[in-house]
């Protein structure tokens, strides 16, 4: 994951900013990114997600968009 610096918009419209350190799964196994927030590591189903934006200029991405789960 390059150590970037994201910013995740969830779903429910929540936010959530930390450096994404690798992609992994779930207790349940769903698909997940690993980010380590100020608060400690977390793990965000991407299921969950609705965009990622990237702080961190970089040649691999600046947002990505999720589609909604309906």
């Amino acid at each position: 994951m390059h150590r970037l610096r994201i910013r995740l918009i969830m779903q429910d419209s929540s936010e959530l900013e930390g450096v994404a350190l690798d992609t992994t799964r779930t207790d349940s196994h769903q698909e997940a990114l690993l980010i380590e927030t100020d608060a400690g590591a977390v793990k965000v189903a991407l299921d969950q997600l609705l965009s990622m934006h990237s702080l961190t200029a970089n040649p691999y991405f600046e947002d990505v968009q999720f589609a909604p789960n309906v």
